[in-house]
């Protein structure tokens, strides 16, 4: 990592410029997490609804992943590129169902920490699998949030000297643009901002979800294929917790990029810009995954079979996406919302 041994950063970013690393992988936890979910529109008269939710996926951070929905849906996948696995059902709008729909959504996942470090004598070094072809696709793909291929952005990268210098291995420069990115952004909660790539470098904040879109977008342009995260914490909703003037259930975005010879390697960039006050050298949220979170899908801007008005663009899934037909107003709604995560035995 010798470009970034010029920026002050902790001896284990120092002295690795010939140093093979990989990712050492252990296994934490089982978790069973039940996901509450009812929309109550008391001017409404549905005819019909319709619920979906993401299947959780299988992957290094997480495995032997079960998703489970009531009422009981059908398996399907998004239409967009990506093609990710999803569950949804239609039903009638009958009884309490005219004006209250309640979901749940059961995940239960093997979690595992992952640390990027160093090899050392002795180590079972895991065998990375290159990605298949259509993966790389995705995984390099400028579109939806994820727009790095626009004229701005790349001239913002320039500005920012966040291009790759001529054999910079995908962690040394992985690692500069983290350390850059966190000294830069400031963290912003805000439910309603655009968290576009091309807005987030723009705006110089974001929450979660705009800087992992970001690192991600930094990371395609430089053919360095990522992917962002969206899930929630390994832990149950707090009562009365807020961000911002929003309840909070444990929701999160994170990252992750793919190093040659090395596999995937996560990113938390939100974690570190909020610690970057105290400790602006810190490689903390850098290829470190403490095994916390469970995640539901890969990358934002899906398209989901409504079931009742075709297609339609929903930017992600942390909790399930529905609609509904029938007389009245949706509005006002209430939505009672709940997360409660356990650990499962043997």
């Amino acid at each position: 990592m010798a470009a970034l041994a010029g920026l002050g950063v902790p001896a284990f970013c120092r002295g690795l410029e010939n140093a093979p690393l990989m990712v050492a992988r252990s296994e934490k936890k089982r978790v069973r997490a039940v996901l509450s979910y009812q929309i109550h529109c008391p001017n409404m008269v549905a005819s019909k609804w319709s619920a979906y939710a993401a299947i959780a996926p299988n992957f290094p951070g997480q495995d032997q992943t079960r998703t489970q929905m009531v009422p009981a849906p059908a398996e399907s996948r998004d239409q967009s590129p990506e093609n990710r696995e999803i569950i949804g059902l239609v039903l009638p709008g009958q009884g309490s169902q005219v004006n209250t729909l309640s979901v749940t959504v059961t995940y239960e996942a093997t979690l595992y920490s992952r640390v990027l470090r160093p090899r050392v004598p002795g180590d079972k070094v895991p065998t990375v699998t290159p990605l298949r072809p259509i993966d790389r696709t995705n995984y390099l793909a400028s579109r939806g949030d994820i727009n790095h291929a626009a004229a701005e952005f790349g001239n913002w990268l320039q500005r920012e000297k966040l291009r790759r210098e001529k054999g910079e291995a995908d962690t040394t420069f992985a690692g500069r643009a983290y350390l850059h990115l966190k000294r830069l952004m400031r963290y912003d909660y805000q439910p309603l901002s655009s968290r576009v790539a091309t807005q987030v470098c723009k705006a110089g904040k974001s929450d979660c979800g705009g800087l992992s879109i970001l690192f991600v977008a930094v990371m395609r342009a430089n053919a360095i294929p990522a992917r962002v995260l969206y899930g929630r914490w390994a832990s149950s909703a707090k009562p009365s917790s807020t961000l911002g003037n929003t309840p909070y259930y444990q929701w999160h975005v994170k990252s992750e990029f793919h190093a040659r010879d090395v596999g995937w390697v996560p990113v938390d960039l939100s974690g570190a810009v909020e610690a970057n006050a105290r400790d602006p050298d810190s490689m903390a949220f850098f290829g470190n995954d403490p095994g916390d979170f469970i995640t539901f899908h890969f990358n934002p801007n899906l398209i989901i079979d409504s079931g009742l008005f075709g297609p339609k663009p929903v930017h992600n899934l942390q909790y399930p996406m529905w609609w509904w037909t029938g007389q009245g107003s949706a509005d006002p709604k209430r939505l009672v919302e709940d997360w409660q995560v356990s650990t499962v035995s043997g």
